[in-house]
């Protein structure tokens, strides 16, 4: 009898790809538990630490990318979903208690499927990207939740519908991370101390004097209007001084660049350091490199008393001087003898 033996290998493989998501620049995690990650985990777990439980904030500048490998028979496809939530901003902020420890509180979680998508978002639906790379960008500034998964060129991996996450049998669950995005620059905040006076129908908005304190500060939220700023603003601010009301090029003080102070040391207080006509220029920028709006004030300051000069017309006598006193402005007159007062103002002196 004659026959023949054929024998085949096969490689088995049902294991999906594995797949990194990166942020590139700018973004924030949350400082305190971005240091907890560090202090606690393995090395080569820190970054799975910070993705898994930190807050981040990123910008529609932020890019996103998915790496997928696939030691076997390589990665056909990535699939990735935006989805985010403007009226439920609470998602994407991750209690500090989720980190367990001993006594502590723990604070309920919402970056889970089970219960996000369980609420109202809005988002454009899966997109298909051949290959193992994928970049892409959130142009909207909310909450957001990334979805993200790859295939195999057998197919493992494939999603089974987008009840996937909630723990549908014989389905491969996608990776999320809830994320936000912030693009609005923090508002600058100004409040002049005493001695002012308001300037009407100056060119300039306040009369100060060199003792007058100034406050400067920033606010991220806006006063409570914006709901998830990222913080850690950075105030810049500057003086310009100017030889005549307000019309030649002025001097800057720095003469380049800026004054800043960090989130740390703020609000702070300032003074012009001369009796002139100068204006404050003041900003605030956040840890995203978002600028708030440039604002400008001018100010005349007067610190000088003004000069009382008088004029005593004839006739009068001079009085007599004390021995050894000190010489005096003083003069015998009668009821025909006229006296004239004015007074020298500086220049920069808003009225007499």
């Amino acid at each position: 009898m004659n026959y023949v033996i054929d024998g085949e290998e096969f490689l088995v493989d049902s294991t999906p790809p594995e797949i990194d998501k990166t942020y590139g620049d700018p973004y924030k995690i949350d400082p305190e538990c971005e240091a907890w990650c560090e202090s606690v985990a393995l090395p080569e777990e820190v970054d799975d630490c910070k993705h898994a439980i930190c807050t981040w904030w990123i910008t529609s500048n932020t890019s996103i990318t998915l790496e997928a490998e696939d030691e076997k028979v390589g990665v056909d496809k990535i699939y990735w979903r935006n989805l985010w939530f403007p009226d439920n901003h609470e998602i994407c902020d991750r209690p500090p208690q989720i980190i367990i420890t001993p006594g502590l509180e723990v604070q309920q979680d919402y970056c889970y499927p089970g219960y996000y998508l369980q609420q109202s978002y809005q988002t454009d639906g899966w997109h298909e990207v051949d290959g193992d790379y994928a970049e892409l960008y959130k142009p909207e500034e909310s909450c957001h939740v990334i979805e993200y998964y790859a295939v195999d060129k057998l197919g493992n991996g494939e999603l089974l519908g987008n009840n996937c996450a909630y723990g549908v049998e014989n389905c491969v669950e996608y990776y999320w991370q809830c994320v936000y995005v912030d693009n609005t620059g923090p508002e600058a905040y100004k409040e002049v101390g005493e001695p002012r006076e308001e300037a009407p129908g100056s060119p300039a908005d306040w009369y100060v004097t060199k003792n007058t304190d100034i406050t400067l500060d920033c606010d991220d939220s806006w006063d409570g209007t914006v709901p998830h700023p990222v913080n850690q603003d950075t105030l810049y601010w500057r003086f310009s001084t100017y030889t005549d009301e307000f019309i030649s090029a002025p001097t800057y003080d720095p003469p380049s660049g800026w004054y800043s102070e960090t989130y740390d040391n703020l609000p702070i207080t300032v003074n012009f350091p001369d009796d002139c006509w100068h204006d404050l220029e003041y900003y605030c920028e956040d840890h995203l490199g978002n600028v708030g709006p440039l604002h400008v004030q001018y100010y005349i300051v007067d610190t000088e008393p003004p000069a009382i000069n008088k004029t005593v017309s004839d006739p009068k006598i001079p009085c007599p001087q004390v021995a050894g006193g000190e010489p005096m402005d003083c003069y015998m007159i009668d009821t025909a003898t006229e006296i004239w007062v004015d007074v020298d103002r500086p220049r920069t002196a808003p009225g007499e």
